[in-house]
């Protein structure tokens, strides 16, 4: 009985991971985007099968400097995955070495920054996302990797986001 629940425990970790993790070319395509180095054009790389998506979307934003002359790499990465075809959004941080630092996990897709500039990033969110379109964010990476920031939809009412460095 033991051993039953090991082999079902391992066939739906198996296809839980199949569905609904990303594929293991990430690292190879966020540095082929960056040492393009053509901040603002999108890049998709599509592995659908058939009626499931996998697709990814990136966007290199530029570079953002802290007042001590640390340079991060600004990349937007959406993944549209599954059936229902939902999107993860990632703000991914890289060094000048083009080394994954870590990353911001958004909420949804169109909270994506829109630009850099020498040490912040824009975050202008659209008229579809039921957001105030006049309201714009700007996180300062002056004193490095912010922890978290807020991100305000309306009112006073957004997202907190959190950064995760890598491991």
């Amino acid at each position: 009985m033991v051993q039953l629940r090991i082999s079902f425990f391992f066939l739906i970790s198996s296809i839980a991971t199949e569905l609904f993790s990303q594929t293991g070319v990430e690292p190879r395509i966020y540095r082929n985007v960056i040492r393009k180095n053509q901040p603002g054009k999108k890049f998709v790389f599509d592995y659908s099968n058939g009626e499931i998506a996998d697709n990814t979307r990136l966007k290199y934003l530029g570079d953002v400097t802290t007042k001590h002359g640390i340079t991060y790499k600004v990349l937007t990465s959406i993944w549209v995955w599954g059936y229902s075809k939902r999107g993860t959004t990632r703000l991914l941080l890289f060094d000048d070495k083009n080394r994954y630092v870590g990353n911001f996990v958004l909420g949804m897709t169109h909270q994506a920054p829109t630009n850099v500039t020498a040490s912040r990033l824009i975050f202008k969110l659209p008229k579809v996302s039921g957001c105030d379109i006049n309201l714009k964010s700007e996180i300062s990476f002056a004193d490095g990797i912010p922890k978290k920031f807020f991100l305000e939809c309306k009112n006073g009412d957004g997202d907190t986001v959190y950064f995760e460095p890598s491991k």
